[in-house]
């Protein structure tokens, strides 16, 4: 199942950083990612009188392109040329065609005097999923570490149950980063005993924030720190070298919103280290109740069910086990899975009655099975 179904990597004329490469190579082998690159030529009367030559010469380029994806073991990419402002088109393409993320390479993209325009209209107004490749320090291959900074809002649910399944794809090392403002504080005493019983207090609430996840079988571990939190974050970044930091937005208009004040503005404009932020869409691919009703035969929707389930998405899985054991055919080890679901969803009522439904079943099947024995041997007898 390709739960990072599509990915947009906008790119110049340029080749693809070998860092860049190998986070879409990492993709491609975990979630078999369909990748598209997108070069947006600016609208200008020199395009227009040298139209068809440089449409050729802009292929030509964006073929060699692929063709270094290729060469390291990426077989499903094609390419595409629209016309227009670059971050426009990018943000309007990801978002009508519903791509899952869009993959921007900070050495690819970047512009000549060192501002990143389009990089940072993107990131600030996209609502698709946005990873930017920067060249940072880490060379090794793949992810091996991933750190994620969260509040406890909504936005940051769904920033952690992506960085859950980005680890498990990756088998890697997650780092939950809270971060208790400490100036938040100080407006109303300096009392270091009163500020120590708020970090408490905030502590908590983040520790039961995460007990929603289910996170038993993740190399994960909680840090929690305490100071202005762009500062803390971006120190934290600099001494761990994570492969990928992710964090949340909100909004479209600006990037500081995040976790309180201007947070992420700083973090990302400043942390050396790629990273992926999450506004209002998953980066992997759930299911809408619609489209598990009608487009998914039996077979595939216990298939998806447990994909879902591997990466931590339980509410999902749910949908299409519920689907699923609505057949007449369904195999009786969904009760048991969806009653893992519960489980790790800590809805211990539900799970229960399904695998009391699950037994009630089966005693059911062996007593109808016994019967048809007995008037088996009867009938024989006559």
């Amino acid at each position: 199942m390709k739960m990072v179904k599509d990915v947009l990597v906008p790119v110049n004329l340029k080749p693809l950083s070998q860092k860049a490469l190998r986070t879409i190579k990492s993709l491609y082998e975990s979630f078999d990612s369909h990748f598209e690159l997108l070069h947006v030529v600016p609208e200008s009367p020199f395009y227009v009188e040298n139209a068809e030559l440089l449409q050729e010469a802009i292929s030509l380029r964006l073929n060699k392109i692929k063709d270094s994806l290729q060469s390291v073991g990426v077989n499903s990419a094609t390419t595409n040329i629209l016309h227009g402002a670059a971050y426009n088109s990018i943000i309007e393409h990801a978002h009508t065609e519903n791509k899952n993320l869009i993959l921007l390479d900070r050495e690819n993209m970047g512009e000549d005097d060192g501002i990143d325009v389009t990089i940072d209209k993107v990131v600030r107004k996209a609502l698709n999923p946005v990873w930017v490749v920067n060249p940072g320090e880490n060379e090794h291959s793949g992810i091996k570490k991933i750190i994620c900074a969260y509040d406890l809002s909504e936005t940051s649910h769904r920033v952690v149950r992506n960085a859950m399944a980005l680890t498990k794809a990756f088998s890697c090392e997650l780092q939950l980063v809270h971060v208790i403002e400490k100036n938040y504080y100080d407006w109303w005493t300096q009392a270091a005993e009163q500020f120590d019983a708020f970090s408490k207090g905030e502590t908590e609430n983040a520790q039961k924030f995460l007990r929603q996840f289910a996170m038993n079988d993740l190399n994960a571990k909680e840090v929690y720190l305490s100071g202005k939190p762009y500062e803390e974050i971006i120190n934290y970044v600099s001494k761990e070298q994570p492969d990928l930091v992710i964090i949340g937005t909100r909004g479209q208009s600006s990037l500081k919103t995040l976790i309180t004040g201007s947070v992420s503005e700083h973090v990302i404009s400043r942390v050396q280290t790629p990273f992926l932020t999450m506004k209002e869409q998953n980066v992997f691919e759930v299911p809408s109740r619609t489209l598990v009703e009608n487009e998914f035969g039996i077979s595939e929707l216990l298939t998806r069910a447990r994909q879902l389930k591997k990466a931590g998405f339980f509410e999902e899985a749910i949908v299409y086990l519920k689907r699923y054991l609505q057949s007449p055919r369904k195999n009786m080890s969904a009760y048991d899975e969806i009653a893992e679901c519960y489980r790790a969803l800590e809805m211990d009522d539900k799970a229960d009655a399904y695998l009391n439904e699950a037994k009630h079943i089966k005693q059911k099947l062996w007593h109808t099975k016994v019967e048809k024995e007995i008037r088996t041997k009867h009938i024989r007898r006559k």
